[in-house]
């Protein structure tokens, strides 16, 4: 079977200097190593959390991007840290991500009709990921910048992986519904499978 032929899945994350958020990663991989026992799941890191990624024997594997969307990690970083891996497409924007993004909302107390914010942390596709949101739950959803523009509404969905900087800058808004990080969901395990599989070389 093609899935026989390449044993590694290395779960490429950025890093942060907040102690939870290698605790996501961790989870994560885990998941994935019940669900598929013949893969060795590592996670490696591009800056603050180690093992860092090009520190990592990453010769034959397959490199699943934990990004939300394209950016100077997914075109330079992560191939610069593992030149002989094979890099799958980042796990973002995607449609079961949203519905891990929809049921924090739901969590923080979001109810049906209030317009949302989206907010997130740079990457290429938040414009996509606020659409397929939007069509999830049946509002408006306005895509903003952390950092680069300023969070408003009443409703701020965070559209990030895990705890850290760029979090605890949404949760500092004024937004009276803030919803946490996507977080050790089974979902983002299964999405990072899908990528996994997606970029097993043809026989």
């Amino acid at each position: 079977m093609r899935a026989a032929r390449i044993r590694t899945l290395v779960l490429a994350a950025h890093g942060s200097a907040d102690p939870r958020y290698p605790a996501v990663f961790d989870w994560i991989a885990a998941r994935i190593v019940g669900n598929r026992p013949d893969l060795d799941v590592v996670v490696g890191y591009l800056d603050h959390c180690t093992p860092r990624l090009a520190e990592l024997p990453t010769e034959g594997a397959v490199v699943v991007p934990m990004l939300l969307g394209s950016s100077f990690h997914l075109t330079v970083d992560i191939p610069s840290a593992a030149p002989d891996a094979i890099i799958a497409a980042p796990i973002g924007p995607d449609a079961w991500l949203m519905a891990v993004v929809a049921d924090r909302l739901t969590e923080a107390g979001w109810t049906a009709g209030t317009p949302v914010t989206l907010a997130a942390a740079g990457e290429v596709g938040l414009a996509d990921a606020a659409s397929l949101l939007a069509e999830l739950i049946g509002v408006a959803v306005t895509p903003v910048l952390v950092g680069s523009e300023p969070i408003r509404g009443e409703a701020v969905a965070t559209y990030l992986l895990a705890p850290g900087h760029f979090a605890d800058l949404i949760g500092a808004c004024q937004a009276s519904i803030i919803s946490a990080p996507i977080g050790a969901d089974p979902r983002v395990a299964e999405v990072a499978m899908k990528r996994y599989d997606a970029a097993l070389p043809p026989f």
